[in-house]
């Protein structure tokens, strides 16, 4: 039994009987918890990041080849799973850090910032803050690509985006037209700041 982490689609209607989950319920039941939702809220689609904290290995092997769901792979060169607690981003094979960034970035959520000598816990973290600077900016949450340039949103949804972040006590002032959204989301979710507060760091 290990502790893992993945994104998977949000399937159901959000009926009673069919309510919005994701996948790994349909295949492993109750043995998962949500770590951040990576959707719209009470909306159909999108994806959900979520934390088994006590799964076995054939139910990971499962979730694996499920094509609705795909692995956060904490692990290390023999695939076993790693305390995101006390191991650090280098602890990860090269090529499993690459695919957790690329994962991660589908997603919207950049890393690039983070450094080898970082615990996994932040990389969970910044999973949880970006979820929580959604819900902040609601319909006007960054949707453009991560490498696109501030400068290339247009000025009235900037200032609207702008204005809602100062209004929670970021500080939008690190912010330039030459970032990419990718850069302006790292300076956004560094900041120590009330509303970013989570169990995860």
């Amino acid at each position: 039994m290990a502790e893992r982490f993945y994104l998977a689609d949000n399937i159901g209607t959000g009926t009673i009987g069919d309510p919005w989950r994701p996948a790994v319920a349909d295949v492993v039941g109750l043995v998962w918890r949500t770590l951040a939702e990576l959707r719209a809220i009470d909306a159909s689609g999108g994806r959900i990041a979520v934390w088994c904290p006590d799964i076995s290995d054939a139910d990971h092997a499962a979730l694996a080849a499920d094509s609705r769901v795909t692995v956060v792979p904490f692990e290390n060169a023999q695939d076993e799973a790693l305390n995101v607690r006390t191991a650090t981003i280098g602890d990860v094979p090269a090529a499993k850090r690459t695919q957790i960034a690329t994962r991660l970035d589908a997603a919207g959520i950049p890393t690039a910032d983070l450094t080898l000598s970082d615990r996994l816990l932040k990389v969970l973290a910044r999973v949880v803050r970006r979820s929580l600077l959604r819900r902040i900016l609601g319909t006007d949450d960054f949707t453009e690509g991560l490498d696109t340039l501030v400068s290339a949103i247009a000025a009235g949804r900037r200032a609207t985006i702008a204005g809602i972040l100062a209004a929670r006590g970021f500080d939008t002032s690190v912010i330039i037209g030459t970032d990419t959204v990718r850069q302006a989301l790292q300076k956004l979710l560094a900041q120590q700041i009330g509303v970013l507060v989570t169990r995860w760091g």
